[in-house]
């Protein structure tokens, strides 16, 4: 399934599903800013899905908005940040502690009401990365990895699925091979295999997201300072 209208719209209220492997505790991630400051949503609910077998718990729902105040506090986001292929080198992240600075701030706000939200965005990792260091005997070609993007509306309809598919293809029988680093170093015997994508979605979706939401997801204006 892949099918919707782009850019789609963008409503009053989003939520952004993420994996708990991503490790962003439920904070106001790039997505999230994007649509605030863009202001193509009023709030973003950033929810933290557990992964199936992963060791990282998922998160409660936190909700986020934007308000005007004199002195704002520290936002509530990371200091990693996942640049998209479209940004053309626009660091989000530094633009939005510029507006937070102008008074612009970015807040958590009261707990989320999830029978409210109108769009779902969803990332998941459907199927973790299946390393050939862990079976380095196994012949046949095998998925080792799927991730998928899902645009759910207010009804939880899907109206869009994409999913990425890895694959490891045999490329010789027999390889040997070793590998180091600063700290570490690997040894590898088995079947050399290549690593091949089918229907890319990217880190966290950008590679669809950009197209999809378009203007809503660029990076926000700096302030006119700037």
């Amino acid at each position: 399934m892949e099918a919707a209208a782009s850019p789609v719209h963008v409503p009053r209220v989003v939520a952004v599903v993420l994996p708990s492997d991503l490790g962003i505790d439920g904070l106001c991630e790039t997505l999230c800013q994007r649509l605030l400051y863009n202001h193509a949503a009023q709030r973003v609910i950033v929810t933290v899905e557990k992964m199936p077998g992963s060791g990282k718990a998922g998160k409660a729902p936190r909700m986020f908005s934007i308000e005007h105040r004199r002195d704002c506090p520290d936002p509530p986001v990371s200091a990693d940040e996942v640049v998209w292929p479209h940004d053309g080198g626009a660091r989000v992240l530094n633009r939005v502690r510029s507006l937070v600075a102008m008074g612009e701030c970015l807040v958590e706000t009261a707990p989320a009401a999830i029978d409210k939200v109108q769009l779902t965005i969803a990332y998941r990792i459907v199927s973790e990365k299946w390393w050939v260091f862990m079976k380095p005997w196994v012949l046949p070609i095998d998925t080792i990895g799927a991730n998928r993007v899902e645009l759910i509306d207010a009804e939880g309809q899907v109206f869009y699925r994409r999913t990425e598919v890895r694959a490891g293809l045999l490329m010789q029988p027999l390889t040997v091979t070793a590998g180091m680093s600063l700290l570490s170093s690997v040894r590898y015997i088995g079947w050399a295999r290549r690593d091949v994508k089918y229907s890319e979605v990217d880190l966290n979706g950008r590679k669809v997201l950009a197209d999809l939401l378009g203007s809503a997801a660029r990076p926000p204006d700096p302030p006119e300072w700037l």
